[in-house]
């Protein structure tokens, strides 16, 4: 009777360890498809007609406050020179200013 009880503790301790080292499967595909809203649209818009004035040669009678040129450049270049690929790297803050400074 031991030996049946042994027996049959053995095959449930492996049935257990079996089941439990199974990989779960996902049959959902997730698309890495980016939505934009409409404000976000709206501000990009914004920055391509910025873009075109600022590489039109020719003077426009367009007044822009100092603050949104300021603000559209910064827009612009972070969002047409960003990349994504290359490593992050930490810079310390007081090194740079020792390395202007001199």
């Amino acid at each position: 009777m031991k030996k049946v009880l042994y027996f049959i503790f053995l095959i449930t301790a492996i049935m257990i360890v079996v089941q439990s080292c199974k990989k779960d499967e996902i049959n959902e595909k997730q698309e890495n498809e980016t939505v934009y809203t409409d404000e976000a649209m709206s501000i990009w818009h914004n920055l391509v007609n910025f873009k075109s004035k600022i590489d039109n040669p020719l003077k426009s009678g367009d007044y822009m406050s100092r603050d949104s040129v300021v603000w559209y450049l910064e827009a612009l270049l972070n969002s047409t020179q960003v990349s994504s690929d290359s490593p992050f790297r930490l810079l310390s803050y007081r090194s740079s200013l020792d390395n202007l400074y001199g």
